[in-house]
């Protein structure tokens, strides 16, 4: 029995998933679409189980936006917008969880169905460009298989190639006949595209603009031009609309959390140019031959960025799609359009590392692009390039050997095909001390222990977040919390009264731990619940337990006694910036230190500019600005933080709470978070006034607490040694002083510090470096100019 025509390509693509994913069909809820377990794959998880369980039970969160409130990273709010959303996926996976309720079995129908959706897709666009069934299945199987789509498994949101072609296909309608049909019809595939993955948003949006100039600039008819650019703009328009619901809460979290990729940043995942010679590990010709498999050594590049491999009989079908168009002139355009697609994806793949020009003016003018952290993913328009003349090149061999072409689709097929894929096992989620908080009547947040600033192990506990969604403090994602890295380094000291404290404040009530924890009889803490899975515990204060904190926090030790204040308003110094790195130095922006007058009540205002200097501004530019108000003890009471850095662009306000002895931190309109803080904490700019204005001592040393943004830090300062150094072209005696920072945890820092100031009365900083910074290297800033002040306050 021979199928309906409009059945024979997605049930063609059905067989082909299920080959190629072997042996995912026959355990699809005890597996999971994954070769890794905690990590990115349990946090796409989560994503989609956070997102189908609460349009189940309350669908009027899409429209009101709380669906954004996921439960990680609490007290922040919007956190979905820390990764890819999968609000499209969720609503078509929707009817299968309410049947299911199965999150898992979500998991892998989505990524099962991603492939054969991009497929079909391509397959529908090819066949009506070219005319060609056996040129659509060719592309349509390089486009839905090709190794790429296996060397991501663990980003299931990279999976979401289905619009694309589409959206090129009415690109190419609106081309050819500026239909507002097919404009509008373009403009809603585009922001499908988008609203599926923000990564194919901004990839696709650049992919199409470049073939839409390639088309217009090869139309010689000025009316055509003209009436085919409003039709795109109607589709622009259409595009816009349709994405501003989700763009605009993407927006408010970027700029209420100052997230941005920069361009150092970019390039850790940029492609390599062996990427396009990279497959995946289960590739059964090339990886598990070891022929192509990855890099061990990739130590600079992200590895599952670099398996770009598109196969080389694709490579071999396009370069002859290519050649036979200089005999087709009515396939001309659109070969044209596909190689310079291509190309830019090829170019812009390699990040700041290709050509770095285009690429940095990208990143500045391109809305959506200072999202992109890793370049590599442009490699999908060199793999839609390819496969679209692939598709050109069959079609050709076809009009003569039919047979030559069969033989040519099944040759892509056998590059692409998997060995029998090692897939994890599907994590838990129906575990007992989920389901007793679920059942807890108590209300209250939850921390995970440990606490940790990012990695794997965090995933397992949002996982099992899911059974009680109740908000808790453990997070990981794409991007986190401003305030998460010092609460992190705060809770490496759990259990302790303080940290115990720190939680009470972000209303945290319960902690599970997977073992057993000893507790000191006066932590105000118990213990609920114990399984094989973990135990849980429950705050409870008491008075004993208050006592015992207000007597801790009188055991601080104080900042040392001041001497003379040796600055005074007015005093201005300002400092070169050299990067070093190996045996290069290089010029690397201004910083400027000012004594001005106090604010709100306090004594002085100490403020610092820096800013980069232009060669740098290539890869990262930075204007920055920093104001610590003091009081008469020149302990900070506020501290402002003026942050712009490349596409990052962030206010920042820290009040120092000496009788509540905490940090609070508020960043953009995001609700203020208080963080536990030494009584007589400085912040880092007031610590270097500080050490100017006490006396150093002769043998021992002193103590700084010092709280960075809400990470305690401990600076111990040796005694003082005499030096004569250079400054700027002139000998000059100073002392040497070498600050030790250790972490709360007592670990050492990984930076070192040093310190030269003048040897007279004004204790000026002359030189000051900082070591060991990694993947930095060294920073010393020199006094280039400097202007006392005129009155001590």
């Amino acid at each position: 029995m021979r199928l309906p025509r409009a059945l024979q390509a997605p049930v063609g693509y059905l067989l082909a998933a299920v080959l190629f994913t072997w042996p995912l069909v026959l355990h699809p809820a005890g597996l999971l679409a994954s070769v890794q377990g905690p990590g990115d794959s349990y946090l796409n998880l989560w994503i989609l189980g956070w997102n189908v369980s609460t349009l189940a039970s309350d669908p009027g969160a899409l429209f009101s936006g709380q669906i954004f409130n996921a439960n990680i990273f609490h007290p922040a709010t919007g956190t979905l917008a820390f990764s890819d959303h999968f609000l499209l996926q969720s609503i078509v996976l929707l009817p299968l969880y309410v049947v299911t309720h199965n999150v898992v079995l979500c998991y892998n129908v989505l990524f099962f169905g991603s492939l054969v959706a991009a497929a079909w897709a391509m397959h529908i666009t090819v066949r009506e460009l070219s005319g060609s069934e056996i040129a659509a299945w060719t592309a349509g199987l390089a486009w839905g298989f090709a190794p790429y789509h296996f060397g991501h498994f663990i980003h299931i949101q990279l999976q979401a190639l289905y619009f694309l072609p589409l959206a090129f296909l009415f690109l190419h309608r609106t081309m050819a006949s500026g239909r507002t049909r097919d404009a509008c019809l373009l403009g809603v595939t585009a922001a499908l595209s988008a609203i599926g993955s923000v990564y194919y948003g901004v990839i696709g949006s650049i992919g199409l603009a470049v073939a839409a100039v390639a088309w217009l600039l090869l139309k010689t008819d000025r009316t055509q031009r003209l009436r085919v650019t409003a039709k795109l703009g109607l589709a622009a328009f259409i595009g816009v609309l349709l994405i501003a619901p989700v763009a605009w809460k993407f927006l408010r979290v970027q700029h209420d959390e100052g997230f941005g990729r920069s361009l150092a940043e970019a390039r850790l995942g940029s492609a390599a140019a062996r990427a396009y010679v990279t497959a995946p590990p289960g590739n059964l010709l090339y990886g598990r031959s070891g022929i192509l498999a990855p890099a061990a050594d990739d130590s600079v590049q992200k590895p599952t960025e670099q398996m770009l491999f598109p196969g080389f009989a694709l490579v071999a079908l396009a370069a002859f799609g290519v050649w036979r168009a200089r005999k087709e002139p009515a396939s001309r355009a659109l070969v044209v359009a596909l190689l310079l697609v291509g190309l830019v994806g090829l170019v812009l793949s390699f990040g700041p590392d290709g050509f770095n020009t285009l690429y940095a003016l990208a990143h500045r003018v391109v809305f959506g692009f200072q999202a992109i952290r890793a370049p590599a993913r442009f490699g999908v328009l060199v793999l839609f390039a390819l496969a679209g003349l692939a598709a050109m090149g069959v079609r050709a061999i076809a009009q003569t050997r039919p047979r030559l072409a069969a033989a040519a689709l099944a040759l892509v097929a056998v590059e692409y095909i998997n060995a029998p894929i090692a897939y994890v096992e599907a994590p838990n989620l129906e575990t007992r001390t989920g389901a007793w908080l679920r059942d807890a009547p108590e209300p209250g947040a939850v921390m995970y222990q440990p606490l940790e600033v990012s990695g794997p192990a965090t995933t397992p506990f949002m996982v099992e977040s899911l059974i009680h969604r109740r908000p808790i403090v453990n997070g990981y994602s794409g991007l986190r919390p401003a305030f998460y890295d010092g609460l992190t380094q705060t809770m490496t000291q759990f259990p302790s009264l303080e940290t115990i404290k720190a939680l009470d404040d972000l209303g945290v009530r319960f902690v599970v731990s997977r073992a057993p924890m000893t507790m000191a009889a006066e932590l105000p803490i118990v213990e609920r619940a114990r399984f094989d899975d973990g135990v849980i515990y429950e705050i409870r204060w008491t008075d004993a337990a208050s006592a015992s904190l207000a007597a801790e926090s009188a055991k601080a030790a104080p900042l040392p006694a001041l001497g003379p204040v040796p600055f005074a308003v007015g005093e201005t110094a300002v400092y070169s910036i050299v990067w070093s790195t190996g045996p290069v130095s290089i010029p690397a922006g201004t910083a400027t230190f000012r004594v001005e007058p106090g604010k709100q009540g306090g004594r002085f205002q100490f403020s610092v500019s820096a800013t980069t200097a232009k060669w740098v501004s290539r890869f990262f530019e930075a204007d920055d600005r920093f104001e610590s108000v003091v009081d008469d003890l020149l302990r900070p009471i506020v501290l402002n933080q003026r942050i712009r850095e490349g596409s990052r662009s962030v206010d920042r306000h820290v009040t120092f709470d000496r009788r509540d002895q905490v940090v609070r931190l508020k960043q953009g309109d995001t609700a203020e978070i208080a963080v536990p803080a030494a009584p007589d904490s400085l912040d880092p700019i007031s610590a270097i006034y500080y050490l100017r204005a006490v006396a150093l001592p002769v043998d021992g040393t002193i103590r700084l607490p010092v709280n960075d943004w809400g990470r305690n830090v401990s600076v111990t300062v040796p005694p003082g040694q005499p030096e004569v150094i250079e400054v700027d072209g002139a000998r000059v005696e100073a002392i040497r002083i070498a600050p030790s920072v250790a972490k709360r945890d007592s670990q050492p820092a990984l930076y070192r510090l040093t310190m030269w100031l003048s040897r007279d009365a004004r204790r000026i900083p002359l030189v000051m470096t900082v070591d060991g910074l990694a993947g930095v290297g060294s920073v010393r800033m020199e006094l280039e100019s400097f202007t006392p002040g005129s009155s001590r306050d």
